[in-house]
């Protein structure tokens, strides 16, 4: 006989049915499950989602407190996950959803992150250093181009290269682009690319693709075959989104096989025409010039024809300029004037003279002049000077000068 909780006259509420689930639901606790991300969305910090597995889909949340336990990269639409959640069962609305406390990458998400790590790791080497990088000619003879077997980027790269430089040839060798024999087969491809002397630049291209189909690019032996090589190496891996290791080791990274087929040899039609440009500029500044040399060869020789007008035109500007050098002397000569002048009046100013002419003397001793009595005691002989001529004589007595009366205001005196 079924279970059966509750009876027709006297049924139970839908809470009963809402409250025994949210009970056995929370003794389920935490979960480690695999899953794929079919859904993914960011609101208000926080991230809304759907996982499915085999026709299985739960929408789950991962609310902005716990998005630090979110891998780097963050996982996308896509990608395989191992996530721990807890079951919550909503009562409203009578839905279940998985509350995620951690996820980590499983499956590519988790190659994606061997990767970047073995990208980081051949950085920290110098692999993928500046100074590392090869350089090929501007018009290679012979290129080397590892591609897949008859693929459009085989085709993209020689249509745009021969398009730029005819005289470009090709050495190709098809590979697999992707799968398990990808990376060992381009490595066997670019030793034999890389034993023909002729080869001056080696091309890898292939087409888009999914993540997946561009691992074999980013095989760590590849990458170091590569960064080992002499002849220079283009990678032209995928569109401009992919970003294979192979292209951080490469000599140059084309974003696509139409790029690697224009960058790989010089625009050979365009640099004609610069060159036919040029060659047109060159022979107009020629003729110009040979024009005008003409023209002073025609003077020269009128000149030469007619020596009395070149005499004449020489003997004009001869007296020009002694014109001019006439007006230079002249000028500087009252500028000298007026300068002796000012210095004569300024010395007069300070001349001793000028003080004697007022009815002042000299007296010297021994020919110092002196200020005050008692440089001069009584006997001494002094020579007075005078303006029109000297006084010699001796000093007799010294009277000292009486020190200046004060003036005192009648406040000032005593009462």
């Amino acid at each position: 006989m079924d279970n059966v909780t509750g009876t027709p006259e006297e049924p139970r509420p839908l809470r009963f049915v809402n409250e025994s689930l949210t009970a056995y639901i929370d003794k389920l606790g935490f979960v480690w499950i695999s899953a794929e991300i079919t859904q993914w969305n960011t609101r208000r910090g926080a991230v809304y989602g759907t996982f499915e597995e085999d026709g299985h889909a739960f929408s789950f949340s991962i609310w902005q407190g716990r998005r630090p336990v979110l891998p780097d990269p963050l996982p996308k639409v896509g990608d395989q996950v191992v996530a721990k959640v807890t079951p919550t069962f909503w009562t409203k609305r009578g839905q279940i959803q998985l509350d995620v406390v951690e996820v980590r990458q499983a499956g590519i998400g988790q190659l994606i992150v061997q990767i970047e790590e073995r990208r980081q790791r051949l950085a920290q080497e110098g692999l993928f250093d500046p100074d590392r990088k090869r350089t090929w000619p501007l018009l290679p003879q012979k290129i080397g181009l590892v591609v897949g077997v008859q693929t459009m980027a085989e085709q993209d790269v020689k249509r745009n290269a021969l398009a730029r430089w005819p005289g470009a040839t090709f050495e190709v060798v098809n590979t697999p682009v992707q799968g398990a024999d990808c990376a060992p087969q381009v490595i066997q491809a670019l030793e034999r690319l890389e034993a023909d002397p002729a080869v001056e630049v080696i091309i890898v291209a292939r087409g888009g693709g999914d993540y997946r189909d561009l691992v074999g690019f980013s095989d760590e032996s590849l990458v170091r075959f590569v960064a080992d090589m002499t002849t220079p190496v283009i990678s032209a891996i995928g569109h401009e989104p992919d970003h294979p290791i192979l292209d951080d080791v490469a000599d140059y990274r084309a974003s696509t096989p139409t790029g690697a087929g224009q960058v790989v040899v010089l625009d050979a039609i365009r640099e004609y025409e610069e060159i036919q440009r040029q060659r047109r500029y060159l022979h107009q500044t020629v003729h110009q010039f040979l024009d005008h040399e003409h023209e002073r060869i025609q003077t020269l020789r009128t000149h030469i024809a007619r020596p009395d007008a070149l005499v004449a035109q020489w003997h004009e500007q001869i007296a020009h300029l002694r014109e001019q050098l006439a007006h230079i002397v002249l000028r500087n000569l009252d500028l000298h004037r007026a300068n002796i002048a000012t210095l004569r009046a300024t010395l007069d100013a300070i001349s001793p003279n000028q003080v004697l002419e007022r009815g002042y003397a000299l007296a010297m001793v021994n020919g110092d002049v002196i200020s005050s009595i008692d440089q001069a005691p009584i006997g001494t002989q002094l020579t007075v000077r005078l303006r029109d001529g000297s006084l010699h004589s001796a000093v007799l007595a010294t009277v000292p000068t009486p020190p200046l009366e004060s003036h005192t205001t009648p406040g000032d005196q005593d009462d």
